[in-house]
């Protein structure tokens, strides 16, 4: 954050494009942290989720404190999901590209309603048999 801002992401930092919150706050994706603390941060996220009984999709904030110690911030079962979003931004980290990601999440969320046979049909459904994108 710029010099004289809480070192937190403000409104401001998320939704005021070109503020200097905004042009501080740059993401670093995926974190620059040692794999015994990734793994830790994993294991915090996932009782988190599990915990609240989050299904399909999410996001879960943490920190981390002097001592190295995993802190949950946020469990958010409904991130945003456009394509610049930190959501966005870990999938991308992790190799998925955006259609990626939201065909995945579409996968898991029809196998939950409709069973994973109808999940793969529908997904390898011919393109004109799918909705009508905006735009």
């Amino acid at each position: 954050m710029p010099e004289g801002h809480w070192p937190i992401l403000t409104y401001a930092a998320k939704w005021d494009v070109g503020s200097a919150e905004d042009l501080g706050s740059v993401p670093v994706v995926p974190a620059p942290v040692s794999q015994r603390l990734a793994e830790r941060l994993v294991r915090a996220a996932t009782r988190a989720w599990e915990v609240l009984q989050g299904s399909g999709y999410g996001r879960v904030d943490l920190r981390v404190d002097e001592q190295g110690r995993p802190w949950v911030l946020d469990v958010n079962p409904n991130p945003d999901l456009t394509d610049d979003a930190g959501l966005s931004r870990m999938a991308q980290a992790a190799g998925w590209e955006y259609p990626e990601l939201v065909r995945r999440i579409a996968e898991v969320a029809l196998r939950d309603a409709q069973g994973a046979k109808a999940a793969r049909e529908l997904l390898a459904a011919p393109r004109r048999a799918r909705a009508p994108r905006d735009g």
